[in-house]
C-alpha cells in the first residue's frame, strides 16, 4: 500500500474534518485543491473520499478509526452539537464517579479555555464560530504551505489541537474523547498499517525512559555559586528536548509522520509503529546507539531503556493493558542500566567501567561535581552548554529541532536551536504562543512549558532594559521575613492507577487509545501550560526547575510557596472537575540558601514520600496517604494546611499588636497538647492551666488585637475537650511557626 501511502493518510484526516465543517468530503478537497495537490494524487485521493468506494485502503481508513474508538462504528454524521466531557469525569478507582459532569465549551485552545465547566454554565454550544476560525487559517495555509508532506502534516496537527481539542469525537452525550485525539490516533494507526508486513499482529508498540534525570538535573554545585540558576533549568530543558529527539528520530527511521509519537511526557514515550521484518533490530540498534552516545556524553549519570511489544488489534483495543505491560517491562530493564554499554557477550567488560583513562593534569568540575575538566579550566563542556543555554531560556519565544547541524547536540545527528534562524528545522516549537501566523510554511507547532524565572536589571542602553536571571541568593533576599529559599515539589496521586484502573467500565470499553491519551495530553497541559499562567502572572519570583507530565519542582521565596501550593491545588480540583480520585500531594521544605540543590532535593523528595505513605496517624486515624502536604515540620490536609496558613498571617498582623512572646507561647502550648495526644503524658495537660494564667495576666496586651483575643478564646475552649483531638489546637505550632518566620525581620529591626 506504500503507493498511495499519503493519500491514505490524508484520506483519514480528510473524512473527519469534512464531518466536522458540515461539508462533503469531496467538496472540502476542492476548496483545499491547491493545497493537497502538492502532497497527493488528487484523483486517486478523490476516489477514497467517495462515498461507497471500496478498497484495501478504504478498509484501513475505516478499521483504524474503529479502533481509536475503542471498537464503536466511526460511520456517523454530526446532527446535533453537543460539548465534550471532560476525561476527568469518566475517571473512578473505586466506582464513585464526580456527582457532576464537567465540559468544554468549542473554543480555541487557550489556558481560559481548558477549565471545564458545567453544562449548565454553557451557553453556546455551536461550532460555528471555530469552524470559521479554523477555515480562516486553513485558507491561510493554502496560500503558503511546506515544501515536505511531513512538515504539512505537522501544521495540519497544529492546527488541528488548537481548533478540535474542545470537540468530542462522537454524538454521544458523555463524550470525553475529543475529535483531535481521535484523529490524531487514527492516523497513527492508519500509518503502522499501511507499513506492516506482519496481518495477525501488525503493530510494535514502543517505550522509551530515561532513568537519572532528577539526579542529572540536581547534579550542580551549592544553591549560593555562581550561575547555578541558569544551568538548574537549562539542565531540565535540554533533557527533555534529549528525550523529544530520540522519539522523532525513532519515528524517522521508520517514515513515520510525528503523530505516531502517542504520549511524550513525565522522561517517557510510547510510539506505534509498524511490525516489519527489520523493526526489532532497527529498535535495537538504536537502544544501543543511544545508550553509547549518552555513557559517552554524561558518564553514566543519564540513561535510557527501551523496550517494544508486537501486539494486534487486541493490544490497541486494550491499550491501558498494553501500556501497562510496557511499563513492566521497562522496571525490568532498569535493573539492568547500561547493559549494553557495560557488558561484551553476557560478561563484563572491565574496560568499560573506566570513565577517564588519564587523571593526569585534571581537576573536578566546579559545577556538578562530576566530571574532570583540564588543568586551567573551571566547568566541563556540559556545564558550559548548560550555562550558556540558561542564559537564553528567559528570552526565547520558538526553539527548535533540527538533524545534522544546530547549536547543542541531543543524540547522534539531532539538535536543538534556540535561535530562530536557524535553517532547515525539521520541527519548530512555539513557546506558550498558538499564535502561528506568518510560520504556515515551516513544521510548526505549539509548545506549553513553564518558562518563568525570576529577573532582574542588568543594565540599559538608551530606551531598552537588560535583564539577566537572579541568583538564588537574591531569591532569598526577596522573601518576606526569613531570607530563605522554599522549595516546593508535588505530583498527581496514584497516577499509574489511574491510567490503568481508572477508565474502567463494565458496559463499555473506556481505556482505548485515543482516551489514555486525551488524558496524558490534558494532564500535562495543566503541569506544562496552566501552571505556567500562574505562575508568571503572579508569581513571578518563582523559578521552575521541571515541570511536567504529572509533577512539579519549583524555587522561590519561602513565603510564597504555601500560598502557590494551596492556589495550584485549588486549581488542579477545578481543572479535574472536583473529581475526588485525582489529588496532588506536596512538599514545601526550606533552606538558608547555601546547601547543595542536590541534597536539598533530596530532603523535600523524602518528604512528600511520606506525604504519600502516612500523613499523621494520630490526628487522621481514618486516612492512609496521599492528598495532603508536608509544610514546617507537619503532614496535614490540604484544608488544614489552607487554615493554618491563614491563620498564620493573622498572627504575623497581631505580632505588631501583642508581640512575638505572646504569639510563640500558642506555639508552647500547641507543642504540650501535640505531647498528650501523641503519648497521652498527662503532665503535658500542664498546657491548660498555663495557657488560662497566660490570658488573665497578659489580659491587655492580647486585648489590644481583636482578632488575637478571639482566637486565644477559641483555642483555649477547643483545648479544654482534651479528650477529643480538636486539629484547631494541634496544628497551632505550625500558624505560630509560620508568623515568626513572617516577622523575622521586623523583630530584627525592631
Amino acid at each position: 500500500m506504500m503507493e498511495l501511502w499519503r493519500e491514505t493518510i490524508l484520506g483519514t484526516v480528510i473524512t473527519e474534518l469534512s464531518v466536522f465543517f458540515a461539508v462533503p468530503g469531496f467538496e472540502f478537497l476542492q476548496r483545499y485543491e491547491k493545497l493537497f495537490r502538492s502532497y497527493a494524487d488528487l484523483p486517486a485521493l478523490k476516489g477514497l473520499l467517495e462515498n461507497g468506494v471500496q478498497g484495501e485502503c478504504q478498509e484501513i481508513i475505516q478499521r483504524a478509526k474503529k479502533l481509536a474508538l475503542g471498537g464503536e462504528d466511526p460511520h456517523r454524521e454530526r446532527k446535533t452539537m453537543n460539548p465534550l466531557c471532560s476525561v476527568f469525569s469518566n475517571l473512578s478507582l473505586d466506582g464513585n464517579y464526580p456527582k457532576k459532569k464537567m465540559y468544554y465549551a468549542p473554543a480555541e485552545l487557550s489556558m481560559e479555555n481548558i477549565i471545564p465547566l458545567s453544562a449548565g454554565r454553557i451557553k453556546d454550544c455551536d461550532y460555528k464560530k471555530v469552524r470559521e476560525q479554523f477555515f480562516h487559517e486553513l485558507d491561510l495555509l493554502q496560500q503558503s504551505f511546506p515544501d515536505s508532506f511531513e512538515d504539512f502534516l505537522t501544521v495540519l496537527d497544529t492546527l488541528m489541537k488548537k481548533y478540535l481539542w474542545g470537540i468530542p469525537a462522537t454524538q454521544n452525550e458523555q463524550e470525553d474523547v475529543s475529535l483531535y485525539d481521535y484523529i490524531k490516533t487514527a492516523t497513527a494507526i492508519t500509518a503502522a498499517l499501511l507499513k506492516s508486513e506482519n496481518r495477525d499482529r501488525p503493530y510494535v508498540m514502543a517505550a522509551g525512559h530515561f532513568s537519572g534525570i532528577q539526579k542529572y538535573i540536581f547534579l550542580v554545585s551549592k544553591v549560593g555559586s555562581g550561575g547555578v540558576a541558569k544551568r538548574l533549568r537549562s539542565r531540565s530543558f535540554y533533557v527533555n528536548a534529549t528525550i523529544s529527539a530520540l522519539a522523532h528520530c525513532i519515528v524517522h527511521k521508520f517514515g513515520l509522520p510525528l503523530t505516531n509519537i502517542l504520549m511524550l511526557t513525565g522522561g517517557k514515550f510510547y510510539i506505534l509503529l509498524p511490525n516489519t521484518d527489520v523493526t526489532g533490530r532497527i529498535l535495537q540498534a538504536i537502544e544501543e546507539d543511544v545508550t553509547e552516545f549518552l555513557y559517552k556524553k554524561f558518564r553514566g549519570n543519564l540513561s535510557f531503556e527501551l523496550v517494544w511489544e508486537k501486539i494486534g488489534d487486541a493490544g490497541i483495543y486494550n491499550y491501558s493493558s498494553t501500556i501497562t505491560n510496557l511499563s513492566v517491562a521497562i522496571d525490568r530493564k532498569k535493573n539492568q542500566l547500561l547493559k549494553t554499554v557495560l557488558t561484551e557477550k553476557e560478561q563484563w567488560n572491565p574496560e568499560r567501567f573506566l570513565v577517564y583513562d588519564e587523571l593526569f593534569h585534571k581537576s573536578m568540575c566546579t559545577s556538578c561535581r562530576s566530571a574532570l575538566v583540564d588543568e586551567g579550566e573551571d566547568m566541563c563542556p556540559n556545564c558550559e552548554n548548560d550555562t550558556e543555554m540558561g542564559g537564553k531560556l528567559p528570552k526565547i519565544k520558538q526553539f527548535s529541532f533540527s538533524r545534522g547541524k544546530g547549536q547543542y547536540e541531543l543524540i547522534e545527528g539531532y539538535y536543538l536551536n534556540l535561535d530562530e534562524d536557524t535553517t532547515e528545522p525539521y520541527l519548530v516549537m512555539r513557546l506558550n504562543d498558538s499564535d502561528i501566523s506568518g510560520m504556515y510554511s515551516m513544521p510548526v507547532t505549539i509548545y506549553h512549558a513553564v518558562n518563568n524565572v525570576p529577573v532582574k536589571e542588568s543594565g540599559t542602553k538608551g530606551q531598552r532594559s537588560f535583564f539577566e536571571v537572579k541568583t538564588f541568593d537574591e531569591i532569598a533576599d526577596g522573601s518576606k521575613g526569613c531570607k530563605k529559599i522554599g522549595i516546593l515539589k508535588a505530583d498527581v496521586d496514584t497516577l499509574g492507577f489511574l491510567f490503568t484502573e481508572g477508565l474502567q467500565s463494565e458496559d463499555r470499553n473506556m481505556g482505548t487509545i485515543a482516551r489514555v491519551n486525551t488524558l496524558s495530553r490534558m494532564l500535562e497541559l495543566f503541569f506544562n501550560g496552566y501552571l505556567h499562567e500562574i505562575i508568571a502572572t503572579k508569581y513571578k519570583n518563582v523559578y521552575c526547575v521541571f515541570a511536567g507530565g504529572d509533577d512539579l519542582f519549583l524555587l522561590g521565596p519561602w513565603n510564597e510557596m504555601p500560598e502557590l501550593a494551596i492556589e495550584i491545588n485549588k486549581k488542579f480540583h477545578e481543572y479535574t472537575g472536583f473529581n475526588p480520585c485525582a489529588t496532588l500531594s506536596a512538599a514545601i521544605c526550606t533552606t538558608n540558601g547555601n546547601g547543595h540543590i542536590s541534597t536539598l532535593a533530596g530532603y523535600c523528595e523524602q518528604k512528600l514520600s511520606q506525604v504519600k505513605k502516612r500523613i499523621n496517624p494520630v490526628v487522621y486515624p481514618d486516612k492512609g496517604g496521599r492528598n495532603g502536604v508536608y509544610f514546617l515540620d507537619e503532614f496535614m490536609s490540604w484544608e488544614d494546611f489552607e487554615v493554618q496558613v491563614e491563620t498564620g498571617r493573622k498572627l504575623a498582623r497581631a505580632y505588631a499588636d501583642v508581640g512575638a512572646a505572646a504569639v510563640r507561647r500558642i506555639g508552647d502550648y500547641s507543642r504540650m497538647y501535640q505531647k498528650y495526644q501523641e503519648s497521652m503524658d498527662v503532665d503535658s495537660l500542664m498546657f491548660l492551666p498555663m495557657f488560662d494564667y497566660d490570658m488573665q495576666r497578659n489580659f491587655d496586651l492580647i486585648g489590644r488585637n481583636k482578632w488575637f483575643r478571639e482566637y486565644c478564646n477559641d483555642l483555649y475552649r477547643e483545648a479544654s475537650d482534651y479528650r477529643k483531638l480538636k486539629k484547631e489546637v494541634y496544628f497551632a505550632e505550625v500558624s505560630v511557626k509560620y508568623a515568626l518566620n513572617l516577622t523575622k525581620e521586623d523583630r530584627k529591626h525592631g
